[in-house]
């Protein structure tokens, strides 16, 4: 019995191993938001852009650089 033990031990350290691995690829899972797309902005001040001038706001400068629209 001590050795179906042991094995177990080893195969189920085997299949931790194998399963923590299987998330791991190089590539993203997710697919890029398309430009063109509405996306809003959450935040606070420093999102509004308090104290900057619109063309310096962050969702102004999101906008140009994603091609999104930005609320």
């Amino acid at each position: 019995m001590k050795i179906r033990s042991e094995f177990l031990v080893l195969a189920s350290m085997g299949l931790v191993a194998t399963l923590s691995m299987t998330g791991c690829g190089s590539e993203p899972q997710q697919e890029a938001v398309p430009a063109g797309s509405i996306v809003i902005a959450l935040g606070d001040s420093l999102t509004y852009g308090y104290g900057a001038s619109l063309d310096a706001a962050y969702p102004k400068v999101l906008a140009d650089l994603s091609h999104w629209t930005v609320f």
